[in-house]
């Protein structure tokens, strides 16, 4: 990796991209998030049956390359600059918005507790309009539950939620209830009507099931990537195949979806309908 300054207003970096949450791809989300301007380079070893430079990789040594025991993963991010992690994702991309909807129909919560020590809490709370969320706030921690409660009474207080949903799994009736509680009597809400429920179907499969209505109907506020780092952090990085460090903001944005009122089909004529004669 080579990076150089010139004066004060341009950083050069040249490297070979390995992973999304590298240097450059941690610069590329902050000049998103922050709304800088920043130019990418980036060059595949061939592209449409070209090679680069043929005087430092030929097409011969480069099938060479490919028809190795090296991975295609590992060739697409040396030769191709394609992160590894990429290659597998999940999201492949995830929906933005720059203005909240106008025809919003409610606003709901949904939050799912940590099941071990080092899980995450994950609470979404998001406006529903036209059968799409428009998430508005974010709680992605591992603070103990004692100290989340107060967090999320006040969240869904602020936000004025009407309906905000929790797992009751691993503890988390528990802790709704004392959501609840703080919710009436610290912060003086008496809106917000809470719903438990008890999860059964089976997660990753929910999570894969779930990832294309994740895509399609729910929205993220432009500069989450900086607002809620570590929930961004982990819905990118989560890989289709594979192991997962953690998997509670899948489980919590799926959640969302699975809520989500369903669209309806477009009704069309019955044409076995019998048809009206004049007499």
């Amino acid at each position: 990796m080579m990076s150089r300054r010139e004066g004060r207003r341009k950083v050069i970096i040249i490297m070979t991209r390995w992973a999304t949450d590298d240097l450059a791809g941690r610069l590329i989300d902050d000049c998103k998030a922050r709304g800088k301007r920043f130019r990418l380079l980036s060059y595949k070893a061939r592209e449409n049956g070209k090679m680069l430079c043929d005087e430092i990789l030929t097409s011969e040594q480069y099938d060479g390359i490919l028809n190795s025991d090296t991975s295609a993963e590992i060739v697409r991010a040396n030769y191709d600059q394609e992160p590894v992690d990429i290659v597998g994702r999940l999201y492949s991309e995830l929906k933005e918005y720059d203005e909240p909807p106008e025809n919003v129909e409610s606003v709901e919560a949904y939050f799912d507790t940590a099941d071990q020590g080092d899980d995450f809490l994950c609470g979404l709370i998001y406006d529903v309009a036209d059968c799409s969320a428009y998430t508005k706030d974010c709680l992605y921690t591992q603070l103990p539950m004692e100290q989340t409660e107060d967090m999320a009474a006040k969240m869904v207080t602020i936000h004025a939620v009407n309906i905000c949903r929790i797992e009751s799994n691993n503890g988390g009736r528990g802790w709704g209830r004392n959501v609840a509680r703080i919710a009436r009597e610290k912060y003086g809400n008496t809106k917000t009507r809470f719903q438990f429920f008890t999860q059964t179907k089976n997660k990753a499969s929910r999570i894969l099931t779930g990832s294309t209505g994740v895509m399609n109907r729910v929205y993220f506020p432009s500069g989450w990537a900086l607002a809620w780092p570590d929930y961004y952090r982990d819905m990118y990085r989560y890989q289709r195949i594979g192991r997962n460090a953690h998997d509670d903001a899948q489980d919590a944005t799926t959640g969302v979806y699975e809520f989500l009122p369903k669209k309806q089909a477009p009704r069309t004529p019955d044409k076995t309908a019998a048809k009206i004669m004049p007499w």
